[in-house]
């Protein structure tokens, strides 16, 4: 095709072997692993929710936009998933020109409210009175992370590769590019 002389293909094969050795073993670091991730993302969402907490103590307006938000959110869902719906039974995907204005109001509410979310999360987060009991709620986590890797059970290189991934956004940690 391109007038060169092809030249053969090397063909490599490898061969692995089923452990037979130590593979209860294995299988046990697996379901600790699991274990203690789930553990790890536990005591991080708790600690999310008291830190939201303490910044609504100090930023009262922060928790009635981030309500806001969540409301707003919730109705554009329950819309989306009406018309999901409403649009299997007629077997087609039309949208009314009310149904069409009513969802571009909710998204566009939507969108005003998390604008304004992002402008008051880092002042109701950062607030000078609520620094402290941030600072010692992040102390607090960290203990409970460690009494957690410490009841594992887990080999050194198991539990530096869970804490690893579970420090990591998912998308750096499930990219392809590596």
């Amino acid at each position: 095709m391109f007038k060169r002389k092809s030249e053969p293909s090397c063909i490599w094969s490898f061969e692995c072997k089923t452990p037979s050795d130590g593979l209860d073993y294995a299988r046990d670091q697996l379901r600790l692993a699991h274990q203690y991730r789930n553990k790890l993302v536990e005591i991080e969402r708790n600690r999310r929710v008291i830190s939201k907490q303490i910044a609504g103590e100090h930023t009262p307006e922060f928790l009635r936009v981030d309500m806001a938000y969540t409301l707003a959110d919730e109705a554009v869902e329950k819309f989306k998933k009406e018309r999901k719906k409403q649009n299997s039974l007629d077997r087609k995907r039309s949208m009314s020109k009310e149904d069409r204005t009513l969802l571009q109001k909710l998204k566009a509410e939507k969108s005003r409210l998390k604008k304004e979310l992002a402008v008051i999360k880092p002042i109701a987060y950062h607030h000078p009175d609520a620094q402290p009991q941030q600072d010692e709620l992040n102390k607090q986590t960290t203990i409970l992370q460690k009494k957690a890797r410490a009841e594992s059970g887990l080999y050194f290189g198991t539990y530096c590769q869970v804490e690893w991934l579970s420090i990591r956004p998912a998308s750096e940690v499930f990219s392809l590019r590596g």
